[in-house]
């Protein structure tokens, strides 16, 4: 039989003096107010956690080891990259190697209770650590000797092994059961999250719609307002050509005579002859206008008739004054004609005609 067990030994505990305040009732010349008092607490002092302090240790020295492992890297790979490029663009870039190891421990770290979303970044931190690593090697070999550079390599191993030790006492490994579990209720609220995440998206998508629909029918709405292009509207003032092709059937001779009667444009002498659309003599009838105060009927314009010809046939029956051009073109045409028009056409065809 073997020898007894010591007997347990309490450790004597320490008290802390702490200062509080509790409310009391004090009363002066019969009037009570609510004081605070101080007092003094004894309060045991807990036994020092040593084990915090060790993975506090642990940790402040791992990132430590990271900053210099960083910095050694990026000395060493920077130096090398700058036989190709320059300083800044080579240590910029020599930073890369051993921040890619470092983030890829950070996903690891953040998914440490979930050992198939852990699987790819550890995986990922060694890959890159393994490309650091060579670069460092291949920089003291080159500068130094091969001996420098394998010792160098192995800075960022170091680092990267103190990195995975701290991450192991911090990272509690779960059995199938609670992994199982952890993973439906992870799944449960990465759901809710996705839903919330979709109709935000949804609801977006429809604003848009509905502000492109209101759009298209404000401008449907202002196109049909929009009056359609008067028929004496002329080409020209769109820039088109300033050719227009004769009409199809020109008014004869009697017609024009008998518009002119039906506007009250008489000819100053009697038996006088209008002279034909197309003709460049000068004419030799001279016609007068209606009053203001008379009734005007309009004539009626020849199928394919334009506000051009209209002008060309008051010039060439002798009407020359401005105002009695454009009358005569809106008395055919309607009131819309350009008179811009009217009154460059006026100007053409007089000018032809000397």
């Amino acid at each position: 039989m073997g020898p007894a067990p010591a007997p347990f030994r309490e450790h004597p505990l320490k008290f802390r003096t702490e200062i509080r305040t509790r409310p009391v009732q004090q009363t002066f010349d019969g009037i009570t107010e609510t004081v605070h008092e101080r007092y003094e607490v004894q309060v045991p002092e807990l036994p020092p956690d040593w084990d915090q302090r060790v993975d506090r240790g642990i940790l402040t020295a791992t990132t430590v080891m990271v900053v210099a492992s960083v910095i050694w890297s990026t000395i060493s790979i920077g130096d090398l990259l700058t036989l190709a490029s320059p300083a800044p663009a080579a240590y910029a870039g020599a930073m890369v190697f051993d921040i890619a190891w470092i983030t890829c421990l950070a996903a690891e770290w953040r998914a440490r209770y979930d050992r198939a979303k852990a699987d790819r970044p550890r995986k990922g931190g060694y890959a890159a650590l393994v490309i650091a690593m060579a670069a460092v090697g291949v920089h003291g070999w080159i500068t130094w000797s091969e001996a420098v550079g394998i010792i160098g390599a192995l800075v960022p191993l170091i680092a990267k092994g103190m990195s995975v030790l701290a991450l192991d006492q911090a990272a509690f490994p779960l059995d199938d059961l609670s992994q199982q579990w952890l993973d439906k209720q992870r799944a449960k609220i990465g759901a809710q999250l996705a839903l919330v995440a979709g109709r935000r998206q949804l609801a977006r998508l429809g604003e848009q719609a509905l502000a492109q629909q209101a759009a298209l029918a404000a401008a449907t709405q202002a196109n049909a307002h929009i009056p359609a292009p008067s028929p004496t509207e002329d080409t020209v003032s769109r820039g088109a050509d300033t050719s227009v092709s004769p009409p199809p059937s020109l008014p004869s001779a009697a017609e024009i005579a008998a518009q002119l009667h039906a506007l009250g444009i008489a000819a100053a002498g009697a038996g006088a002859s209008v002279p034909s659309i197309g003709g460049d003599a000068e004419p030799s009838v001279q016609l007068r206008l209606p009053e203001e105060d008379e009734e005007v009927v309009r004539p009626i314009s020849p199928p394919g008739a334009s506000v051009r010809n209209t002008i060309k046939t008051a010039v060439a029956c002798g009407i020359r004054d401005s105002a009695s051009v454009l009358k005569y073109a809106q008395s055919v045409h309607g009131p819309n004609v350009n008179a811009e028009t009217v009154e460059r056409y006026r100007r053409d065809f007089i000018k032809k005609a000397g």
